[in-house]
């Protein structure tokens, strides 16, 4: 009999499997947990890399973090197979672990096409949108040292506002 392919709409197959009562992970794919850096909440995720493809193809809430999992965090005690064991069916409901919409998006900071890849420095007047290159260490040099950076007048670097 051949096994039926459950399709999941335009979402990729879940990273684990159930089988026989035991979760196992499918293979070619790594999990692992870090926070997300896109706001100061710093949430836990999990993460999903497919060595087929060679990239990051989904970021998910951590099971272990209490803001993601609306203040019911799994215990650190928890062992990580016992962890998508509850991630997993019916019990997952109970033990949901989400993120927003920017730590979703952390895949397509990786590879979307027309993201920001080089330091741009306005090369015309505001809002002429003109734009050119500069390297990284000149970025750093103006922003903390400042100087007649646009042919506008002398403006103070971030040096000489903050003190740390």
């Amino acid at each position: 009999m051949q096994e039926k392919k459950i399709r999941y709409g335009l979402a990729s197959e879940p990273e684990m499997k159930k089988t026989g009562g035991t979760v196992e992970l499918r293979p070619g794919i790594r999990l692992g947990f870090t926070k997300c850096f896109t706001c100061n909440n710093m949430c836990g995720i999990r993460y999903r890399y497919d060595e087929r493809e060679g990239r990051l193809t989904r970021v998910a809430g951590n099971p272990y973090c209490e803001v993601v999992t609306g203040g019911r965090p799994l215990p650190l005690s928890t062992p990580v197979r016992k962890a998508y064991e509850m991630l997993t069916g019916d019990s997952g409901l109970s033990h949901r672990a989400t993120t927003c919409g920017k730590g979703a998006s952390g895949p397509d900071v990786l590879s979307d096409p027309y993201r920001i890849v080089k330091v741009l420095k306005r090369a015309g007047k505001r809002g002429e949108n003109k734009w050119h290159s500069i390297p990284y260490e000149q970025a750093l040099r103006e922003i903390l040292e400042g100087g007649d950076l646009f042919g506008e007048g002398r403006v103070e670097g971030q040096s000489a506002i903050c003190h740390f």
